[in-house]
């Protein structure tokens, strides 16, 4: 590959289920509690610039996901709390649906124009460290949420911010993946395929 930079651009989206403190705790190595929110961040990782957009709709003023916000990125990142059902029904529900649609309308301007398409999708769990004994049946089941996200074509993990686990484990597996996109010049490889339903 060149000594040429080269963008990954990545998508996450959720709201107060802690996406902010998975991104933090990756591209800055720090943990906050309670951390403010932006909309960008950026990590290098050897010839790529890991560019992360965080996007916070919340689910109680959900009016769907606006267009732009799926278009052109590399992976989309949907994000839930495993302390909550709640969050991660909204996923099933709401999220992925919208993320469906938009691919859809989208999939004959790809081909027409040889646009890339999204096609790395991942679901985290966050707040690993807050499933015990006393909660354990109120949490989101971990069987049940992988299976979920392996049946739509998603990469999967629980991760906890506080205690750094999965963290850079996620991202790097869906980083990874999408390097598979370049060819040794580090030139993008367009993808066609559509996730099988």
């Amino acid at each position: 590959m060149s000594n040429k930079r080269y963008n990954i651009n990545l998508q996450i989206i959720g709201c107060k289920v802690g996406a902010t403190s998975i991104i933090k705790r990756f591209c800055n190595k720090e943990f906050e509690k309670k951390p403010l929110h932006q909309d960008f961040y950026n990590i290098i990782i050897e010839n790529f610039k890991i560019n992360v957009w965080d996007h916070c709709i919340p689910n109680y003023y959900y009016i769907g996901i606006p267009a732009f916000i799926l278009k052109n990125f590399d992976g989309i990142i949907m994000v839930y709390d495993i302390t909550n059902i709640k969050s991660f029904n909204f996923i099933k529900t709401h999220w992925y649906q919208e993320y469906l649609k938009e691919k859809s309308n989208n999939e004959n301007e790809v081909m027409d124009n040889k646009k890339k398409i999204y096609d790395h999708l991942m679901i985290i769990g966050t707040k690993s460290d807050e499933r015990d004994k006393s909660n354990f049946k109120e949490c989101v089941n971990s069987d049940a949420a992988r299976d979920y996200a392996h049946s739509i074509g998603a990469l999967f993990f629980e991760v906890s911010s506080k205690e750094n686990l999965n963290i850079n484990e996620s991202f790097n597996e869906l980083i990874n993946k999408i390097k598979l996109n370049y060819n040794q010049n580090g030139e993008e490889i367009l993808q066609y395929s559509i996730i099988n339903i």
